[in-house]
């Protein structure tokens, strides 16, 4: 069943976290990989937003696309990235899904990693073959690296202590995997408004997790 959005239980349950009651519905059929009509989001995309681990491998197990993207153009591991899930992209990297996979546009998860203040989640990704060397348009993660902590949707440091020592690191572990130290930025490096990625690459209109509601 579904609303007019197209948002079916599955949905409504993966996002409220009950992994009983998700492992009930596809027990009983429900379809794991059904989409709401306007954000293109699914169900794994809502366990992943809203932060629900153990739902995420449930619905990976069942057959969920790991590759789907949204409208907007956000894979699951896109929004890992956005939302700093480290335990969700295990699961998807377990899956066969790339460190590297990227939006249609170029958008690269080590990049949204970055600009979304999720340093430890960048740290993961690069410990698990992500490239040093990732840019959309010119804008490069070491670019990214150096000035994250500045931008919009960059908040989420404890504090300017543990902001300046997560940035050092972020670039000492760029530098060390092959990092371009003299790669000049490409277009704007002004930031975007919250809901875009600070990159201007592929971006979800919708609130992570909630899709189109």
């Amino acid at each position: 069943a579904a609303e007019t959005s197209g948002e079916t239980v599955l949905m409504t349950a993966a996002a409220t976290g009950n992994v009983d009651v998700v492992k009930a519905l596809l027990a009983h059929g429900a379809k794991v990989n059904v989409t709401t009509r306007d954000s293109g989001q699914n169900a794994l995309m809502w366990a992943i937003g809203e932060r629900h681990p153990e739902i995420v491998r449930v619905l990976v197990e069942a057959g969920a696309g790991v590759r789907d993207r949204s409208t907007g153009g956000f894979t699951p591991l896109l929004f890992a990235a956005r939302e700093g899930q480290i335990e969700a992209a295990r699961i998807l990297l377990a899956a066969g899904v790339s460190p590297n996979e990227t939006a249609e546009d170029g958008t690269h998860p080590v990049l949204v990693a970055i600009n979304s203040g999720q340093i430890e989640f960048a740290q993961f990704l690069l410990a698990n073959g992500g490239d040093a060397n990732a840019q959309v348009r010119g804008n490069t993660a070491l670019h990214a690296a150096v000035t994250a902590g500045m931008g919009d949707l960059d908040q989420r440091y404890n504090s300017p202590a543990k902001e300046a020592s997560g940035k050092v690191e972020l670039v000492q572990t760029l530098l060390k995997r092959g990092a371009d130290v003299n790669a000049a930025a490409g277009g704007t490096r002004g930031r975007a408004s919250v809901g875009r990625s600070l990159v201007e690459g592929a971006f979800d209109p919708y609130t992570f997790g909630v899709g189109s509601r």
